[in-house]
């Protein structure tokens, strides 16, 4: 074994033994419910952007994007746009990447790689600010619900044909609501590619823990997970991904889309 793979196979192996620990798994979890009432998560930007996203989970995007190299990622929830900026900002570095490799010439006036954002009410200073970022040529925003028929079809319409598909759903975060989208975007992901389903942490917390939202324990994406996996056998949940993390708001939200 070489060096390379020595640190992997250690690497793995201390990713396994902290998913199997449950005093540790108890404290991050611990640890998410007393960050989440403090409202840590709208603390950070990317690039400029609020993004409404725990540093843990930034990283792994990081690490799906770069690992299954996407040409196109399909977001559903935009708010401030700081998530489609960090999936654009990993496009282009893949692109930046190709091109170093093959040394083709790079116009970055015309990327290769896209993200398309969905949100039912994209609000026009946020709108705005997206479109004047240096990455905005890279992003399309589709108003609508994400779940109707005519913004399914728009979004289906700007993928390119034969294109490898990354989805991350997080917008309503309802049980029907997450059904509907898991079944109008997660059959778009290609296979090896992932479709993450944020904020399934809600079946975790306290009865009643987001008061002003109509998600609660029962009802949210972690339940619709649950009910949708059994008649896609084409996906798993990647618990290595998880049990990495350990701080995540997407417990069992990692669904890899089989070769």
């Amino acid at each position: 074994m070489n060096p390379i793979e020595q640190f992997q196979a250690e690497r793995q192996q201390r990713i396994v033994q902290q998913g199997a620990d449950p005093a540790l798994r108890a404290l991050s979890s611990q640890w998410l419910e007393t960050t989440m009432r403090q409202q840590y998560v709208y603390n950070f930007e990317w690039l400029g952007r609020p993004i409404i996203q725990y540093p843990q989970d930034m990283v792994a995007v990081q690490e799906l994007i770069w690992t299954v190299r996407p040409d196109v990622v399909v977001e559903t929830g935009i708010a401030h746009g700081g998530s489609l900026i960090l999936s654009a900002s990993m496009l282009a570095m893949l692109d930046l990447c190709d091109a170093t490799q093959t040394g083709e010439m790079l116009d970055p006036r015309k990327p290769k790689r896209r993200v398309i954002g969905i949100d039912i009410d994209i609000r026009e200073h946020n709108r705005q600010a997206i479109e004047a970022h240096p990455l905005a040529n890279r992003i399309d925003m589709v108003q609508g619900s994400s779940i109707a028929p005519e913004t399914v079809q728009k979004v289906r319409g700007l993928i390119p044909e034969g294109a490898k598909v990354m989805v991350f759903l997080d917008s309503m975060h309802t049980h029907d609501h997450v059904i509907g989208e898991l079944e109008a975007y997660g059959t778009l992901t290609s296979p090896g590619s992932y479709c993450v389903v944020f904020d399934s942490f809600v079946e975790d917390m306290p009865p009643k823990f987001f008061a002003d939202r109509p998600w609660d324990v029962g009802n949210n994406p972690r339940t619709a997970i649950r009910q949708w996996l059994p008649n896609h056998p084409d996906f798993l949940v990647d618990t290595n991904m998880e049990n990495k993390l350990l701080v995540t708001v997407a417990p069992g939200g990692f669904l890899r889309r089989r070769t």
